[in-house]
């Protein structure tokens, strides 16, 4: 039997979301970034006030921030998370031979979300932070985790339809068994100045042979080069497979 969803905890949900994403944050701000009903949204900033998710900032009236409970959730969440217990080792042995930063990426609800970082030591390195969302659709986490879907996945995930142009790029990720992206702008340390960064992605997969995540090293372009991916590429495969629970279904 199909259960109905409440509608109120899914705003409830964006809220927090929203204020999380753009604190400190007023209600007309809210108002205008979820298009919604203003009155329903101050319904909803008062419940997250009143169960301690949320606080009022002081000297701002009107503007809202996370509570330090998000971070105990998280926390407990983390201590929890079989996946990222079981990724923790392989990340730092894979930033200790790379010297690059490692992510962990997982697909969760149609967004992909850095659940895990062992950054480089260097002191330029590419410096990414856990829960930030990646999107594109060249990126190198998105390529490699399309490549491995069907025709229908592909399509849902990317909301348009897949072109020849799209098909020849997966199935040469699928040959290759990991993806590469250039120069994109990363965040370093010391400034937080943009950089021109090089990520490359191999695909993790449950016991079904879905892909479901990915496993990334990332590093500025004028550190990672074309003579290097060919061993780089073999030691982020190498650790996505100690990762995955099966082998990729044939497309």
């Amino acid at each position: 039997m199909a259960v109905s969803r409440t509608k109120s905890g899914s705003r409830m949900l964006s809220v927090l979301e929203q204020v999380a994403a753009h604190q400190p944050v007023s209600l007309a701000e809210l108002t205008r970034i979820l298009r919604e009903d203003k009155s329903a949204i101050q319904r909803s900033l008062m419940t997250l006030a009143d169960t301690g998710w949320i606080t009022m900032v002081r000297g701002r009236a009107g503007s809202w921030r996370l509570t330090n409970r998000i971070q105990i959730v998280a926390n407990a969440a983390r201590q929890n998370d079989e996946m990222r217990l079981r990724a923790r080792g392989v990340l730092e042995a894979l930033r200790n031979e790379t010297g690059e930063t490692a992510l962990l990426i997982w697909l969760e609800h149609r967004r992909f979300l850095i659940i895990d970082v062992a950054e480089s030591q260097h002191l330029v390195r590419t410096a990414p932070k856990v829960g930030h969302e990646i999107t594109g659709e060249t990126s190198a986490t998105l390529r490699i985790i399309l490549a491995y879907m069907t025709p229908e996945q592909q399509e849902e995930l990317l909301e348009r339809p897949v072109t020849h142009a799209d098909r020849e790029i997966y199935c040469q990720v699928r040959r290759d068994g990991h993806a590469i992206n250039h120069h994109t702008h990363t965040l370093i340390p010391r400034g937080q100045e943009e950089r021109g960064s090089t990520n490359l992605a191999a695909p993790v997969f449950d016991h079904d042979g879905n892909p479901v995540g990915a496993l990334v090293i990332s590093g500025p372009s004028d550190r990672m080069y074309d003579e290097q991916f060919g061993p780089l590429s073999q030691l982020v495969m190498a650790a996505a497979r100690d990762l995955s629970d099966g082998s990729p279904r044939k497309i």
